[in-house]
């Protein structure tokens, strides 16, 4: 669209007339009123001349032998180039008719001859100052729309990085977060390739893990660029700058020239940073036909920040977790043989009970005591009691074949073990294997009146847990077949039946 540049007495006008003596008037009158004056005196040479350089205005004559002055107007009307150049037609025609089609043709004004100084002068400024105005107003359209463009761009990044904000602030998990980041920038940013680049410093290796890759095409090419240690942009990205691609270094590698040619100047890696060490990147390809502006950069760089604020959060995290794991197992663990300990037991015990009243499925209960251990510590010692709980207990935990299984210490030189969905004849068969076990040991005891060897007594019992009933029954009956165990010989397996 052509826009006027001149509103005063400098505006560079255009005289079209074949008529020699007019042409000659009209140039020497705008002249001497300031106007910069060009003079043609024909249509094809009129619109040859307004091609190369367009006037301010035109002042058109009508009836010319090639080209009439409408048809001029016409060809001018129908190019963008020249479509908003005011025309003033001059003719000697003054009928009503004749000025009807000059502003059909899309003529602006209309001056008769033969000429009034006065009036070529009102209509010339009359027609600038229009034209000037409608530049005006044009601009200011165009500045609104470009503020337009520019609010809603900048509403659209700060919609994406809160986006990208709140799925860290909202998730610790960091796939989460990088998946999160990639796909807002890379729709946000045009990009061919947005990827969360980690630096593994034992192997010197950049690796990609979590990736937006809408162009397929150049997936080879950046990972090649990535993987191989030896190309120009790894030692860049090695660095640990924010850089553009541009001209290649010679001499280029074949890969690495491929990639410039194809994408120059649109390689953008950001650097991230955790606990002052470098982590890796953020690293964004876009094709060259977006350059990257000052604006881009900076939202690269925000997010950044925000992403190593994620991992760091991730970090402190993960190592808290680890802590509380620690904790947890060191609560529930007896310190000593380092099986469950008493409260483990009491609420695995209670889980279970509630869980296989709601099934119908029975649970069986073990309890396990080691044969004469007062008169084992006390001609062997308290260390090497403590090391004796040590071996029973474990070799029972090793005994137990289902992860479900539960031993735990509980108390002195008892232990419990706990079997979910397991009948009575499957419980005395474990308890068999775990004496014998112990039996196997053959853990020297040779004060022991009745084995030289440690042995266990061990007592059973089984139930499916009804619903008035507590874990309580359970242990009370296994107690009980303890006791009678002890009592019959030790080194037995009871359950409560035997007790009838």
């Amino acid at each position: 669209m052509y826009f006027s540049s001149n509103c005063g007495s400098r505006a560079d006008l255009l005289v079209i007339d074949d008529t020699l003596a007019n042409l000659r008037l009209l140039v020497n009158l705008l002249r001497e009123n300031g106007y910069k004056v060009r003079a043609v005196s024909n249509g094809y040479e009129a619109l040859e001349t307004i091609q190369k350089s367009p006037p301010d205005l035109i002042l058109l004559d009508i009836l010319m032998p090639d080209l009439s002055g409408y048809e001029v107007c016409e060809k001018l009307k129908k190019d963008p180039k020249t479509h908003d150049i005011p025309i003033i037609f001059l003719s000697a025609l003054s009928d009503s008719l004749d000025k009807v089609k000059a502003f059909s043709v899309g003529g602006s004004d209309y001056i008769t001859k033969p000429f009034q100084v006065e009036e070529v002068l009102a209509r010339v400024k009359n027609q600038l100052t229009i034209q000037w105005h409608k530049k005006q107003l044009q601009l200011e359209i165009l500045e609104r729309e470009q503020a337009q463009e520019a609010l809603r761009i900048q509403y659209q990044r700060e919609q994406a990085l809160n986006r990208v904000i709140r799925a860290i602030r909202n998730s610790l998990e960091l796939s989460t977060v990088f998946s999160t980041t990639v796909t807002e920038i890379g729709q946000l940013l045009q990009a061919d390739w947005v990827a969360i680049v980690q630096y593994f410093s034992p192997s010197h290796n950049w690796q990609p893990i979590v990736e937006y890759f809408p162009n397929s095409d150049l997936e080879k090419l950046v990972k090649t660029q990535l993987l191989n240690s030896n190309l120009l942009l790894t030692e860049r990205f090695k660095l640990l700058q924010v850089f553009c691609v541009e001209d290649p270094l010679p001499p280029p590698d074949s890969w690495h020239q491929d990639l410039v040619e194809q994408y120059p100047r649109i390689w953008l890696p950001i650097p991230v940073y955790s606990g002052g060490e470098p982590w890796g990147s953020l690293s964004i390809v876009r094709h060259r036909s977006i350059p990257w502006s000052e604006t881009d950069v900076e939202l690269a760089v925000v997010v950044t920040d925000q992403l190593a604020i994620a991992i760091g959060q991730s970090q402190l995290y993960q190592q808290l977790h680890q802590v509380n794991e620690e904790l947890e197992r060191l609560v529930n663990l007896d310190g000593l043989t380092q099986v469950a300990n008493r409260r483990r037991f009491d609420r695995v015990l209670e889980q279970e009970w509630l869980r296989l009243r709601r099934e119908k499925q029975p649970l069986s209960l073990i309890l396990a005591d080691i044969d004469y251990f007062k008169l084992y510590n006390d001609t062997y010692g308290h260390l090497a009691g403590d090391d004796c709980l040590r071996q029973v207990a474990q070799t029972v935990n090793e005994t137990l074949k289902r992860p479900a299984d539960l031993v735990a210490r509980y108390g002195g030189e008892e232990f419990a073990i706990i079997l979910p969905n397991t009948s009575l004849t499957g419980s005395l068969q474990v308890a068999e294997q775990i004496r014998q076990a112990i039996y196997n040991l053959q853990l020297p005891h040779e004060v022991s009146p009745g084995n030289t060897v440690i042995t266990l007594s061990l007592g059973v019992s089984s139930l499916i847990p009804p619903v008035d009933g507590e874990p309580q029954i359970l242990i009370q009956k296994a107690d009980r077949a303890l006791y009678k165990a002890k009592t019959q010989g030790k080194n037995l397996v009871c359950h409560f039946e035997c007790l009838e």
